[in-house]
């Protein structure tokens, strides 16, 4: 199957791809690999690589967990990401090359000396995520999953497993694998987002927020749209919250239409009953009682809700 076409993705077409992988006979001539990933204190990644027997374990993984996503799917919409809602309904999705992290992993799995093949060496608690990848040559398929079980116990407590019915004590450390998927890569370009809080830990997604918002103020510094300026990026620069307000701004280019739209801001303003001056071609910021105020209208291109009100643009 083809998904090469971002645009396109549609929630059939990740369907079709989870019930390819989902078939004994792909399966069969498919390669399935394990990664236990540690996130380093320079925001890179350190994987452990497990042999892994396809027949034995490989096999019942990839079942479980593709048969969880396709659950999900059947009973949701796929819609774009948007940073600031996020819906129950919809499971989100996102090109991976908006997700700067997974460029990173990607990098840092292609480098031997990130990759280790001895599990003696391997710390569970350590562990941020595990990923599960299957490839048949054509088609892949990658699914992350936040590993957090390892930590829900003390320091101090100990390992058991039964055999023939008595509960012994055991040395070996115990990884967990679930059927449950926080994020899914679609043939290396299409992120499936099934929960965010998990996506953005994985990805430190954090730093696309704060990229973004960097990129936002240049370009309003530079177009002179708000008056006060140096004052409003002040405000603005250490908000996680505004900056995934501007991750929205631009991902629908709402600065550039801002700028060719000039004459129409006092309109939209005196619409939404703003409190907010417009003088000289340019938002007067005076206070920080007023930023979100100047983000929402920075936002709403004049085609959205601006605090409540609907405007529409005239031609």
């Amino acid at each position: 199957m083809n998904t090469d076409n971002y645009e396109l993705l549609r929630q059939d077409k990740a369907l079709e791809l989870i019930e390819y992988f989902n078939s004994d006979e792909v399966i069969e001539k498919s390669n399935i690999k394990i990664y236990l990933v540690e996130k380093l204190n320079n925001k890179h990644y350190y994987f452990h690589k497990p042999s892994l027997d396809k027949y034995k374990v490989g096999n019942d993984i990839i079942n479980t967990t593709l048969f969880s996503i396709k659950q999900v799917l059947s009973n949701k919409t796929i819609n774009r990401f948007n940073p600031i809602k996020r819906l129950d309904e919809v499971v989100d999705y996102i090109p991976i090359d908006e997700v700067n992290g997974l460029t990173i992993l990607n990098n840092d799995l292609s480098k031997s000396d990130k990759i280790n093949l001895n599990m003696k060496e391997l710390s569970i608690p350590n562990l941020c995520f595990y990923m599960i990848e299957v490839e048949d040559g054509n088609n892949n398929i990658k699914l992350f999953r936040r590993y957090t079980n390892a930590k829900t116990l003390s320091k101090k407590a100990k390992s058991f497993s039964f055999l023939n019915n008595s509960l012994n004590k055991t040395t070996d450390e115990i990884f967990f694998i679930d059927n449950i998927i926080d994020l899914a890569i679609l043939n290396n370009r299409h992120v499936l987002i099934f929960n965010r809080y998990s996506f953005e830990v994985i990805t430190n997604y954090k730093d696309n927020y704060i990229d973004n918002l960097n990129k936002a103020l240049d370009i309003i510094g530079e177009s002179n749209l708000i008056k006060n300026f140096e004052n409003f990026r002040e405000e603005c620069v250490n908000s996680i919250s505004i900056a995934k307000k501007f991750t929205n701004i631009m991902k629908k280019d709402n600065l550039r239409t801002i700028k060719e739209n000039l004459p129409k801001v006092p309109l939209a303003i005196e619409k939404a009953n703003i409190p907010i001056l417009f003088e000289d071609n340019q938002l007067v910021y005076r206070d920080k009682s007023e930023i979100y105020y100047i983000i929402d209208i920075l936002a709403d291109c004049f085609a959205e809700t601006l605090i409540g009100s609907k405007i529409t643009n005239a031609s």
